[in-house]
């Protein structure tokens, strides 16, 4: 689970005990303008994405270690495809991550700077 907070939560489906949780707002700011956007996050290959307003995160699924932190963000649910995840950014790029959690590919598409 994922709240405006930041705070991702991995809740077990067994008994409903928090396994972990990890807060992925880096802000300090506690601003009820300040939230953290997040988009649906994708539980996949023992690794979760989360892409919010300003990042994209990978995490470990057992521990809750952020294995990946990229600096693109996007406003749609990463697509999962065999072992790659494929994000498109908020300035129109399609980023492809591999199972080692590299930028395997970066394309823009159409005008940078349309609106």
């Amino acid at each position: 689970f994922l709240n405006t907070y930041g705070s991702l939560y991995a809740v077990s489906k067994k008994d409903m005990e928090i396994k972990w949780f990890v807060n992925l707002n880096q802000s300090l700011d506690i601003n009820p303008s300040n939230l953290f956007m997040g988009n649906q996050i994708v539980n996949n290959n023992k690794r979760i994405v989360v892409n919010s307003n300003e990042s994209t995160f990978i995490l470990d699924t057992e521990t809750g270690t952020i294995l990946s932190k990229k600096k693109f963000s996007s406003n749609f649910k990463p697509i999962i495809i065999d072992q790659y995840f494929i994000s498109i950014s908020k300035n129109k790029a399609a980023t492809t991550i591999g199972t080692n959690d590299n930028i395997i590919h970066h394309e823009y598409f159409g005008k940078e700077n349309a609106s």
